[in-house]
């Protein structure tokens, strides 16, 4: 189970189980001790810090237990439980000198894959990347598709215009489904910063539970008055300034209009046609709302930890994309 957890095919060794009534005493103890290497070296890359004796004898059975589990899941995915506690149980993990790990992130065991951490966060950057992807994809095949790229004399055909219009409808959707994953990811990275720190500090007063707990203020309420209350930091987001308010601007009435949308022409009491902002979402609105939301993510972690970014917020590249995605829009009639 500890070879699985790191991705690691086990020694050859372990996966037989001899006749042991007939050995001698002094081949068991040799075998013993070999074992016993072998889940030191194991538990190494399971635990941050080395363990003691009987840390490690209270590690291996715990690892038994969930070699039980799993084995009684049909070796399917099994939850080891979430991180803290997991920790509570048999020491702090080493995956935290390669992953970011919230305390209520959820250890996966997948397979014969590593170990897995799961949180909200993680799963919404993914939306946000495959939305982000596919929404570049379809405006670079647009494009493709445009007249003015095709020759002069060159006819224009019927299903041509019919790909340009599909495109652009569908630039549209992919257009709010990215704004909309940012906010969505706000969300969960505000939830998650709350209770995190709520799990890391047992002894918190009412007072303070009840500011951590309550979700009953707007995104940006809540945005604002829990980065200052874990980070301890007023001069934080400002207000004022991008990109806090860029993104709680125009792009928060843009998201508005996309999850209470009315039809018609009467403007909000902010002045705005939420059906105009529905229909007419502009290719660089999507790209600040991803900039603004990762900005944003960004200046918190850093105040936090020291560090650039969350492991879990992938670094995109020079042109504003995400890392690579094996997928992408095809073209109808047309091979991917």
């Amino acid at each position: 189970m500890g070879f699985v957890w790191l991705g690691k095919p086990p020694p050859a060794t372990l996966l037989a189980v001899p006749n042991y009534w007939g050995w001698p005493v002094h081949g068991l103890k040799k075998l013993i001790a070999m074992h016993e290497d072998i889940a030191g070296e194991m538990l190494t890359g399971i635990l941050e810090k080395k363990p003691t004796s009987s840390q490690r004898s209270k590690v291996v059975r715990w690892l038994a237990e969930r070699h039980d589990d799993w084995k009684r899941q049909s070796w399917g995915i099994l939850s080891l439980g979430r991180v803290q506690d997991v920790e509570n149980q048999i020491g702090r993990l080493a995956v935290h000198e390669v992953m970011d790990c919230p305390p209520y992130g959820e250890l996966l065991i997948q397979g014969f894959e590593s170990i897995a951490v799961r949180h909200p966060e993680y799963h919404l950057v993914r939306d946000l990347a495959l939305m982000h992807t596919l929404f570049r994809s379809a405006q670079h095949d647009a494009n493709l598709q445009k007249p003015d790229r095709q020759t002069s004399m060159a006819p224009i055909s019927a299903s041509t215009v019919l790909l340009n219009l599909g495109g652009t409808e569908l630039i549209q959707s992919l257009a709010r489904m990215v704004i909309l994953a940012c906010f969505n990811l706000l969300e969960a990275f505000v939830s998650g910063l709350a209770t995190s720190w709520v799990m890391e500090h047992p002894n918190a007063t009412p007072d303070q539970l009840r500011q951590l707990h309550d979700n009953t203020q707007s995104l940006r309420k809540r945005l604002l008055k829990t980065v200052r209350f874990v980070t301890d930091r007023s001069d934080l987001l400002d207000e004022q300034k991008p990109p806090f308010a860029l993104l709680f601007g125009e792009l928060k009435c843009m998201r508005d209009a996309f999850v209470h949308c009315e039809p018609g022409e009467t403007p909000t009491k902010w002045g705005y046609v939420k059906e105009e902002l529905f229909h007419d979402v502009p290719v660089a609105s999507v790209e600040k709302a991803v900039d603004c939301t990762e900005a944003i993510i960004c200046e918190v972690w850093k105040a936090l930890t020291g560090r650039e970014r969350p492991t879990w917020f992938p670094r995109r590249s020079q042109e504003g994309e995400f890392p690579r995605m094996p997928v992408r829009l095809a073209v109808i009639g047309v091979a991917p």
